[in-house]
């Protein structure tokens, strides 16, 4: 346990620390002494509000406290029922904790929020996987398309209607909606996927299915990078729109804003890659 533990605040907690120091730096250098000292404030206590430039770096002292949690109940608790009880619990007080008290420091209250989705993670890979490729031979492949569209468009709806949901400050409108309706899109969207990319076709993939499997697959290795630098690179990429004359932010210009994005934060993995900083964001380099 202690090995896992040290192990992942290796490769969570360095580069959240190094790229939140680094931002209040670049704050404090803009704007003065008081947001600089806000800035550490909020990233070596807080962690979830107020975090300078990149907002998002919360996820990395989530992520490693729901792993922790998940890891501890999983060893201590034998028992499945016992172990399924306590996950429920933990997880519907992250999501209501909010209602009525204040936030937890190191998103700690986050991570309860989402133990949940951490263990059906863990049990599709443990169990589901089988289930799921039975669903996707051939014989069954239309049929299963077609209820992916129908479950899809439901939920939707019920997404539409269930109000904000943001995990980093607590807000799930109705909570055990939230999680049925993230629950069955993030399946949906994985079967889709499987359907499109079935290891059946590989031999006879196109040239573009087989870029955009290893795009995909490159992007889940260097996810901690697109962590790190996703808001400013977006703000680089809108700055960049506005200055060659698109300013409307309809729908096409936004998608166009976010391909450049990815396109950028994967040339900035490319670079931390051949140099030094590759021993922070990739450990096991």
């Amino acid at each position: 346990m202690s090995r896992f533990v040290s192990k992942k605040r290796k490769s969570l907690l360095i580069p959240y620390f190094l790229v939140g120091t680094v931002y209040c730096l670049i704050v404090g250098y803009v704007q003065g002494k008081i947001a600089l000292l806000n800035g550490l404030k909020a990233v070596y206590i807080s962690t979830t509000h107020n975090l300078p430039i990149e907002s998002a770096l919360w996820f990395l002292p989530a992520l490693l406290w729901v792993t922790i949690l998940y890891a501890f109940i999983d060893i201590f608790m034998k028992e499945s029922l016992v172990k399924t009880i306590c996950i429920i619990l933990i997880t519907i007080t992250g999501c209501v904790w909010n209602k009525f008290f204040h936030y937890l420091p190191w998103g700690l209250n986050s991570a309860m929020s989402v133990l949940g989705f951490f263990a059906l993670g863990h049990f599709y890979r443990m169990a589901g996987e089988t289930h799921i490729n039975n669903c996707l031979q051939n014989k069954n492949r239309n049929f299963v398309m077609m209820m992916i569209i129908i479950i899809m468009t439901l939920f939707g709806l019920l997404i539409m209607n269930n109000g904000s949901v943001n995990i980093r400050v607590g807000t799930f409108g109705f909570f055990p909606l939230a999680y049925l309706n993230a629950v069955v899109y993030i399946l949906a969207l994985f079967l889709i996927a499987q359907l499109a990319v079935n290891e059946n076709d590989m031999e006879g993939s196109s040239n573009f299915k087989t870029f955009l499997i290893n795009f995909l697959v490159r992007i889940g290795e260097i996810s901690i990078v697109y962590v790190c630098f996703n808001h400013p690179v977006l703000k680089i990429c809108r700055k960049f729109l506005l200055n060659i004359g698109l300013h409307t932010f309809s729908t096409i210009e936004v998608l166009l804003e976010f391909i450049l994005a990815m396109l950028l934060i994967f040339l900035i993995s490319s670079l931390i890659e051949k140099s030094p900083a590759k021993y922070v964001f990739y450990p096991k380099s």
